[in-house]
């Protein structure tokens, strides 16, 4: 189905803990599917599991319930925080990539 759509990969970010711990000690979080030989040769897609599950970097996870400090991008605002939430950001993507 996903080639007759015209996709080429396939990434899944949601897996079972122990299907991705399994899958991350043998290697194969990547792998290339094959798909019905009725489509031939060409029925191969890439397919990988994200090596961690996604979660936002801390402090920015903006649910109604969570304690987060909000971006206020309007100068006029006494609590205009546009540069530090950004700085904040790229230090924490960088953090959670290198972790």
């Amino acid at each position: 189905m996903f080639l007759q759509l015209g996709f080429d990969s396939v990434h899944f970010a949601r897996v079972d803990y122990q299907d991705r711990a399994k899958r991350k000690g043998d290697k194969s979080l990547e792998v290339i599917w094959r798909g019905s030989r009725t489509f031939g040769s060409s029925s191969q897609i890439f397919a990988n599991a994200f090596p961690v599950h996604y979660s936002p970097p801390p402090g920015f996870h903006f649910e109604v319930n969570d304690d987060f400090v909000p971006v206020q991008d309007n100068r006029l605002l006494f609590y205009y925080n546009v540069e530090k939430r950004v700085s904040d950001f790229i230090n924490a993507s960088i953090t959670q990539v290198i972790s």
